[in-house]
């Protein structure tokens, strides 16, 4: 057991307190930005799939949350009072408007997103979150965005 390494006793020993807060802040940005591209790559499966199978009369929107524009474009957005917490996907479907926020699996809501849930829901709107990608087009053909599976239009 002597010889083996072990990466807190060695974090302790060689890197002064500091260090291991910079360390532990590289650590939350790299996962961070893991989650951002796992959902942007989901998001961009759902929209190429809202293309080939979206139902007649049926208006779609991705929502942008600043995350990969670049620095000029999130400055228009802070000026127009973003908020945060808005579901990634807009839609209207039959008149009505729908919103869905798409996680990962094992994702959790935050809590300005639990806050525009119910503000959605009591204006009337339906909100629904998704995790991962068959979850998400299951609630499309469920809400009855997208025709089934094998149905191209």
């Amino acid at each position: 057991e002597s010889g083996r390494f072990h990466m807190a006793t060695a974090t302790a020993r060689y890197f002064p307190p500091d260090s291991r807060e910079r360390i532990a802040e590289a650590q939350r940005k790299r996962w961070a930005n893991k989650r951002r591209a796992y959902q942007m790559g989901v998001m961009h499966a759902v929209i190429d799939e809202l293309q080939k199978r979206k139902r007649e009369g049926v208006f779609w929107y991705p929502v942008p949350d600043g995350q990969q524009m670049d620095p000029e474009s999130k400055n228009v957005i802070k000026l127009k009072d973003a908020r945060p917490g808005v579901p990634n996907l807009g839609l209207i479907i039959d008149g009505k408007t729908h919103f869905l926020q798409i996680k990962k699996e094992n994702g959790r809501l935050s809590q300005a997103q639990r806050e525009r849930r119910e503000e959605i829901e009591a204006a009337g709107g339906v909100w629904a979150v998704a995790k991962g990608l068959d979850a998400a087009l299951l609630q499309l053909e469920d809400w009855g965005a997208i025709n089934p599976a094998g149905q191209i239009t």
